[in-house]
């Protein structure tokens, strides 16, 4: 990962806009499955 230090930030930002959308995707899956609750999920990312 040769560039300038915005270019760099820049990818950084990419990837980690990726895993969150991987990540809510995922959450999605559990709810969808029953895992558990929008709720009990909301309740622990809000702590």
């Amino acid at each position: 990962a040769s560039g300038s230090p915005s270019e760099l930030l820049k990818s950084v930002e990419d990837v980690q806009r990726k895993e969150v959308a991987a990540l809510k995707a995922m959450v999605e899956l559990l709810i969808e499955k029953g895992v558990f609750s929008r709720e009990e999920y909301l309740a622990k990312v809000k702590r």
